[in-house]
Order: C-alpha cells, then sequence, then structure tokens
C-alpha cells in the first residue's frame, strides 16, 4: 500500500497559484462536510429511534400491565379501595410519561 500526502502549506500555495483548483476544492470540501453530517444524523436518528422503541415497548408493558389489574380486581370496591387504586394507576402513569419526558430530552 502507498501513500501520497500533502502538507496543508503546500495545497495552500497551489490554490493561490490556480484559483480554479482552489474553487473545486471548496467544493470537494462541501461535499464530504455534508456526507459527514449525513452519517452523523443517520447516526442520531438510529439512536433516537432505538429509545424510541424501547419507550413504545416500556408503555406497552404499562398499558397491559394496568388492563391485567382491572381484569383481575374484585368487581365491588369501597371508596377508599377505589382512591387508592386510582391515585397509584396516576402515580404509575404519571412516572412513565416523566421517564420518556427525561430520555427525550437527552
Amino acid at each position: 500500500v502507498e501513500v501520497m500526502t500533502l502538507q496543508r502549506e503546500d495545497l495552500q500555495q497551489v490554490c493561490e497559484k490556480f484559483p480554479e483548483f482552489s474553487q473545486r476544492i471548496r467544493k470537494e470540501q462541501i461535499k464530504l462536510a455534508l456526507r459527514r453530517g449525513f452519517v452523523f444524523y443517520a447516526k442520531q436518528v438510529r439512536t433516537l429511534g432505538t429509545s424510541i422503541e424501547k419507550q413504545r415497548r416500556e408503555d406497552i408493558h404499562l398499558q397491559s400491565k394496568l388492563v391485567r389489574e382491572q381484569v383481575t380486581a374484585p368487581r365491588f370496591f369501597t371508596t377508599n379501595d377505589r382512591h387508592t387504586r386510582l391515585f397509584n394507576l396516576v402515580s404509575e402513569l404519571k412516572q412513565g410519561f416523566e421517564h420518556h419526558q427525561e430520555e427525550m430530552n437527552m
């Protein structure tokens, strides 16, 4: 494998002597920066997508848990039991929402 290198100062001198070449180099720099930007953006989307999918699975798990609790719950409650269950359900939903908000802010 052979590798050729060009020092930055030498490249600047060539660009000063040949303005058309300088414009061409600049155009290629922009293309490279855009390509790198797209790759970076794709990685961010992939990472965010996996965290969104993870949150979706957690939400489904929480929903199925709530449904199971409702199905297995006794038909009649005292007033205090209803308030306690409602408070617990609201607390669980609030915690899930806060967890989701924290992940979105990261």
